[in-house]
């Protein structure tokens, strides 16, 4: 099984991590640990700092090839959000929102209801302003009368 505690295996799990969407699991699968392992204990090797400066710099790398960052995303999804507000668009907005929620890595775990933040990709205060960004849309929501409730 590889070790963590080789550069190599950090480089080599944090590439096929970035490269596959994301996928923890499926990272470390690719990366020959073993199944069990890699759906349970494994992911325990996410909170690893040398495994999350790896994602770091392989991100930072992507951005600036790319000159796509999270926060241009960020803008677009709620450039997005706002017309679908106001053309009453309630299933591409949920879904704008639940894209920007993982793009910031705000997203659930399994089965628990609560929001995971990831402190390493944002900052509290940036925390803070989105969260109050997505209250205030959830508000506006459901200020709005359902067609089903005669609106």
């Amino acid at each position: 099984m590889p070790s963590i505690n080789d550069a190599g295996t950090v480089e080599l799990i944090a590439g096929l991590f970035c490269s596959n969407g994301r996928n923890k699991e499926k990272a470390l699968l690719d990366a020959e640990y073993r199944p069990s392992y890699a759906r349970s204990k494994g992911m325990k090797l996410y909170e690893n700092e040398r495994l999350i400066a790896a994602i770091a710099r392989i991100d930072a790398k992507m951005q600036a090839k790319s000159e796509y960052t999270k926060e241009k995303a960020h803008e677009l999804l709620v450039d997005h959000r706002e017309r679908c507000i106001i053309a009453k668009d309630r299933t591409n907005e949920l879904g704008s929102i639940k894209e920007d929620n993982t793009i910031f890595g705000l997203h659930k775990i399994d089965k628990e209801p609560a929001l995971v933040i990831n402190q390493n990709l944002i900052s509290d205060v940036e925390r803070k302003a989105i969260l109050a960004k997505e209250l205030s849309l959830l508000e506006a929501i459901d200020a709005e009368p359902l067609a089903i409730d005669g609106g």
